[in-house]
């Protein structure tokens, strides 16, 4: 699913700042580095497929948000991040289409995400993310996705890492169907290929945190 912020540029923003005991409303900026991935998992009844777009396919790269800590809680404040539904590539041309058809890209061309709080345990506030040797943390996230023109809101886990100055792996996975958006799954070849309400969405991405 960005002159806007990217949920993950957030989560990866704001740890720096529980390290060092800041508690009032914090900016920051973030961009995404090589090697960031999104990926969609599908299946019809025939086969499996994915789509996947990198950092490359977002229309922006540079993202400025605010953020505050209220005990465990951290909420955004934010735009979406806008990601361009025909930028997702696929080997399979026939899950290629099935996929525009899938979120009825003609009317709605965009997959939008947008991070609204994350809840924070309490190993990781006592961990310095900042230390390249820190271990994996995980962090539960609450965000909307937007498909379709319809919202809908999800708890899911964020996993991270740090890779080098001010550099982070994000990872997370969510599933989710398509009828929560109001759409129904597509046919092709008259009725004989199906594809499946259920996809996968998955976030492998690299950022770059400036508080």
């Amino acid at each position: 699913m960005m002159r806007n912020i990217t949920i993950i540029s957030l989560l990866l923003a704001l740890l720096p700042a529980l390290q060092s005991g800041i508690y009032s409303q914090e900016r920051f900026s973030a961009n995404f580095l090589e090697n960031s991935v999104i990926t969609v998992y599908g299946s019809t009844n025939i086969n499996e497929f994915k789509l996947t777009i990198n950092e490359t396919g977002i229309p922006a790269n540079s993202y400025k948000g605010t953020f505050n800590k209220n005990g465990s809680r951290i909420t955004a404040f934010t735009d979406s991040v806008i990601i361009p539904v025909k930028n997702f590539k696929s080997k399979d041309p026939l899950a290629y289409s099935g996929f525009l058809k899938l979120v009825n890209e003609k009317i709605y061309p965009n997959i939008y995400l947008k991070l609204n709080y994350l809840e924070i345990p309490a190993t990781a506030l006592k961990t310095s993310v900042q230390n390249t040797n820190t271990t994996l943390q995980t962090i539960n996230a609450n965000g909307n996705i937007t498909i379709a023109g319809k919202t809908k809101t999800y708890m899911f886990p964020l996993t991270l890492e740090p890779n080098g100055a001010n550099n982070y792996n994000v990872k997370t996975r969510i599933r989710l169907t398509i009828r929560d958006f109001g759409l129904e799954p597509p046919v092709e070849f008259f009725g004989l290929v199906k594809i499946s309400e259920w996809v996968e969405i998955e976030l492998d991405t690299n950022i770059r945190i400036v508080l």
